[in-house]
């Protein structure tokens, strides 16, 4: 019975399905195991981000959500000088630009030109590197005022520990908000959920995949969050 819930998976590039292929935990959880997935996650994305992505999961009736936070280095910047817009689904203001990730160009995310982008702060500044530059505008142009504000914002405004906090209790928040409503939560970054990817990831950081793994390593993650699943069912 309790295939027929709906998970909703959310986060940064650990989560991120590719577009190309059916090899990402949350496709193998779909595909053999028959659960109803729905993947908000994107590669690069903010902790500011990701807690949109939660509250939208719970808008969209999750019955479990798989959410992987990321690093307080990352940071959300108003990309068309548009304000937020409370009216429509939160994460169509959000760009999600990267045509190999399975989000992209769905209903419920934003496109390019969307009113924010969240990004690693070293991708937000200007470069001098030519290849750098050319990385940093593959999918996405920032303007150039936008990039030197960051800069100036970095060198002046922005202290690290503080974001790290802030960034702390944001998640904390609406981890509360998912579990008042019943919803099982499963962090992916816990070791005996996602842990097997994250040590194949690090230790292995130019691997040519959006998720950082191979299919081998995602079986191993399925396995921990059908365990997951199957616990909380017995209960």
């Amino acid at each position: 019975m309790y295939k027929s819930k709906k998970i909703i998976v959310c986060g940064d590039s650990f989560c991120a399905a590719h577009n190309h292929e059916r090899d990402h935990f949350s496709q193998i959880l779909e595909d053999q195991h028959g659960y109803k997935v729905v993947n908000f996650a994107r590669g690069g994305t903010d902790n500011t981000s990701i807690c949109f992505q939660l509250q939208q999961a719970i808008g969209f009736g999750a019955d479990i959500i798989i959410c992987a936070t990321t690093d307080s280095g990352r940071m959300t910047v108003p990309l068309t000088g548009n304000s937020f817009n409370q009216e429509i689904p939160p994460l169509k203001n959000f760009a999600y630009p990267y045509p190999d990730e399975d989000t992209y160009g769905k209903p419920y995310v934003g496109g390019v030109d969307a009113n924010f982008v969240s990004m690693p702060s070293f991708n937000l500044i200007p470069h001098t590197d030519p290849k750098e530059q050319e990385i940093q505008d593959r999918h996405i142009k920032l303007p150039e005022e936008l990039k030197q504000a960051v800069k100036i914002y970095l060198t002046h405004l922005h202290d690290s520990t503080l974001k790290r906090i802030t960034d702390h209790w944001m998640l904390d928040y609406w981890k509360n908000q998912v579990q008042e409503r019943g919803i099982q939560l499963i962090l992916f970054k816990d070791a005996d959920v996602g842990g097997p990817a994250i040590d194949f990831g690090f230790a292995n950081p130019t691997y040519p995949k959006v998720y950082h793994t191979d299919r081998a390593t995602q079986l191993l993650v399925v396995n921990n969050i059908l365990k997951k699943i199957n616990t909380t069912e017995k209960l």
